[in-house]
């Protein structure tokens, strides 16, 4: 019996092998496959970048700690596991490389495949620590993550003389060194105990091949869900900080190249309505009660009324104050009454813009909304693109047309964000940079001390012999906040050194003081009486973090004065921005005319408003009210106060209508300045027919 089913067992089993033995086959093939080198070392390459994301992760919570709310601890830890998404796409992407090069075949038994393996981890480990450390300083400094801005500066020498200067750059260093070996090191010995399996010849491991690359596919959409991850998953939280340090710096940096620097997506963001319904919008915004649009084939060319005054030709001194909020103004808030006492003086007796915004975060954004009213764009400053290479209207070539001479004056490198350029091809005379100064003279990495500007300031309006437009760009009040030596003991550090900007609030200090002796020296001269003095700041600071963008922080200086020019002391207290200094300025010396500015003239009636881009997010000023919209994505309405101590409210539900009506005014002003730049439509004698 027994054996009778041995022999039963034994037919079967001859069967079953007959019958599966193709299959069997088959599932021996596939699993070889998948056993393939190319299969673990993909996998170890993807985890150990996963690995190096999260560490320097914590480095960079650790070096901001200082930055962390109260009782925020438990978000912190949650945003480890939230920012995982957003690793997967940054992993997948610096794995596909080497996923595509280890299942060549042969690559494995050669030992250029070899060394490729052990030189791109070497790289990948590189560029995320280098990337990580900039993103430390970065996000201090502008309360963002690395972005499009980074790439703008690299080249420059004053970028890394400023960050030797200011940073622990050594430190900074030996940590990425040491961090990256390290990791690198742990890696290769992983990587060598690996048993290298080379891919036979004649074909692909197509099945290990195909499952990998789904594998990478999902992971680069951040998951399976309908739609790829984007920067928005990481906001989890009303906490900033938390939120941002769950956003993976490498992938907001790379989005940001993406989105800004491809015209077609923008072109696609920005169309929010027809070409004729956002010029419509756009114009009542920007024109005073009287204004006409005379050319249908420019919706941006205004002719305002002829003033009631003749023309007065005054020197006039545009002072660009670098880095200059006005929270920390006295006229603005007296509570830092002590740190501007010269400019509080002269508000007494000037116009000043009480709530004056910055349009962009760099000086290079400041200067194209100053001197050209012209508001910031997504993308490069305007003073940048090829378009603005010729025929770009500016304060300079206005004032040029009826007789001024123009010059400006600036400490450093004038070649620096291509301001020398730019402002030769487009109306100034003559620019002053850092090599027209001794050598001797004092500096910091950024350029003179701006006393010595003053003083050249002064020369240069002692021998002039007719109207004389000086646009002098100020550099002190930036990192390192750092004084003349002379001036070390004139003015002491600030009062209280607890203060998160207390070396600022010194420097300020300095810059206010040399304001006051630039004008006492000027009230001896006989053209003190025929000049107009205009100051304003390039732009605000990041003074508030808790906020994702606190209104605060983009607020700055704008005041007027000139005694003889200014019949009485106004307050102008509707929101203004960078573009209206300009017509304002044009305003108080009767010049009129025709323009293509965005500004107003505030000493006209009117709304205000101000736009405000900073890198992806838009915010639009009305009243007590600010949109903020982060192109082609998500957009929220809030109440602020216009005091200095008071925190924002989301009223985008319980204030729907005025919330969609600040989104038309927004849309409808960011649309019409890009695509109206693009055709060109500052150009006074461009008469091409407008485009969809």
């Amino acid at each position: 019996m027994l054996r009778k089913r041995a022999g039963l067992f034994a037919t079967i089993k001859i069967k079953l092998e007959f019958h599966f033995a193709p299959m069997l086959t088959r599932i021996r093939q596939f699993l070889k496959s998948i056993h393939n080198s190319a299969t673990p070392i993909t996998l170890l390459h993807f985890f150990a970048i996963m690995l190096l994301i999260s560490f320097w992760r914590g480095v960079w919570v650790w070096q901001l700690r200082d930055l962390i709310p109260e009782n925020s601890t438990a978000l912190i830890f949650q945003a480890f596991g939230v920012g995982l998404r957003l690793d997967l796409v940054v992993s997948a992407l610096f794995t596909l490389p080497l996923f595509i090069i280890v299942f060549i075949p042969t690559s494995l038994s050669m030992n250029w495949g070899k060394y490729f393996i052990k030189t791109w981890s070497m790289i990948s480990g590189l560029a995320i620590g280098i990337s990580m450390i900039i993103d430390i300083e970065f996000f201090r400094e502008f309360d963002s993550h690395i972005n499009l801005t980074v790439t703008q500066y690299l080249g420059t020498d004053e970028l890394w003389q400023f960050l030797w200067a200011t940073y622990p750059m050594v430190r900074y260093l030996l940590l990425m060194i040491g961090v990256t070996g390290l990791w690198w090191f742990g890696f290769n010995r992983i990587f060598r105990k690996i048993h290298l399996q080379p891919s036979n010849p004649r074909w692909l491991p197509i099945p290990a091949f195909l499952i990998l690359a789904i594998l990478l596919v999902i992971a680069g959409r951040g998951g399976l869900q309908e739609r790829p991850v984007n920067w928005g998953n990481a906001i989890f939280s009303q906490n900033h900080f938390a939120n941002q340090t769950a956003l993976n710096p490498l992938y907001f940096f790379g989005r940001s190249m993406a989105q800004l620097s491809d015209t077609k997506n923008l072109k696609a963001t920005l169309s929010y309505f027809p070409a004729d319904t956002a010029w419509t919008i756009t114009q009542e915004l920007i024109s005073s009660p009287d204004d006409i649009f005379p050319n249908p084939q420019n919706p941006l060319r205004r002719r305002h009324q002829p003033p009631e005054h003749p023309l007065t030709k005054p020197h006039i001194v545009l002072v660009i104050l670098e880095t200059f909020p006005g929270e920390y103004c006295g006229y603005l808030n007296p509570v830092y009454a002590d740190i501007t006492p010269n400019l509080d003086a002269i508000s007494r007796d000037g116009i000043t813009l009480q709530r004056i915004y910055a349009n962009g975060h760099r000086t290079a954004q400041g200067l194209g909304a100053i001197l050209c009213s012209w508001p910031n764009l997504p993308g490069t400053p305007v003073i940048y693109r090829v378009e603005a290479q010729r025929n770009m209207p500016t304060a300079a070539s206005v004032l040029g047309d009826v007789g001024y001479e123009t010059t400006f004056l600036y400490g450093g490198d004038a070649d620096f964000d291509n301001m020398g350029g730019f402002f030769l091809a487009n109306g100034y005379d003559r620019i002053y940079e850092q090599d027209d100064f001794p050598a001797d003279t004092p500096a910091t990495m950024w350029g003179v001390y701006d006393e010595y500007l003053f003083d050249k300031t002064l020369t240069i309006l002692d021998t002039a012999e007719t109207p004389h437009f000086l646009t002098v760009l100020t550099v002190s009040n930036h990192q390192p906040w750092s004084l003349p030596a002379h001036r070390e003991a004139q003015i002491p550090p600030y009062r209280n050194q607890s203060h998160p900007n207390a070396d600022m609030l010194r420097t300020m200090r300095y810059v206010d003081t040399t304001i006051g002796e630039f004008l006492d020296s000027a009230r001896q001269r006989t053209w003190f009486d025929s000049t107009l003095f205009v100051f304003v700041s390039d732009h605000g600071r990041t003074l508030h973090q808790a906020e994702f963008h606190d209104p605060r922080n983009p607020r700055i200086v704008g005041l007027f004065y000139g005694p003889a020019f200014i019949d009485e002391p106004l307050q102008i207290g509707t929101i203004t921005s960078q573009i209206d200094i300009l017509p304002t300025l044009l305003g108080i010396i009767h010049l009129d005319g025709e323009d293509t500015f965005w500004g107003r003239n505030r000493l006209m009636p009117g709304p205000g408003f101000a736009g405000m881009l900073r890198n992806e997010r838009f915010d639009w000023y009305a009243g007590d009210y600010f949109y903020e919209e982060v192109l082609g994505d998500q957009s929220r309405l809030y109440r602020y106060s216009d005091s200095w101590d008071t925190g924002i409210e989301d009223v985008t539900q319980s204030e729907s209508v005025r919330y969609k009506s600040l989104q038309r005014e927004a849309r409808a002003f960011l649309q019409s300045a890009y695509f109206g730049f693009g055709q060109r439509f500052f150009d006074p004698t461009n008469l091409q027919v407008k485009a969809d």
